[in-house]
């Protein structure tokens, strides 16, 4: 959930006809009024990197140090 400071900005922006990109929530179901102006909201997926690593280490499969995951992976590799 964005922090109150966070959600004046949005709400701010919007009112200044400006594009918001939102952050770690998805702001057109926590702040709805800001849905006109909002491009994008760009989500850390936890669960997805977490489940990830729990499968590959049932299969005995070596975890990397680091993962990127994106858009076309759906979140996950």
């Amino acid at each position: 959930m964005p922090d109150l400071s966070g959600i004046g900005a949005m709400r701010e922006a919007c009112a200044r006809k400006v594009q918001v990109v939102a952050l770690d929530t998805d702001a057109s179901l926590t702040v709805p009024d800001v849905r006109p102006c909002l491009v994008v909201s760009v989500l850390k997926r936890y669960d997805v990197a977490i489940r990830d690593a729990i499968g590959r280490y049932a299969s005995g499969e070596a975890a990397p140090r680091m993962t990127m995951n994106d858009v076309a992976s759906g979140g996950s590799r």
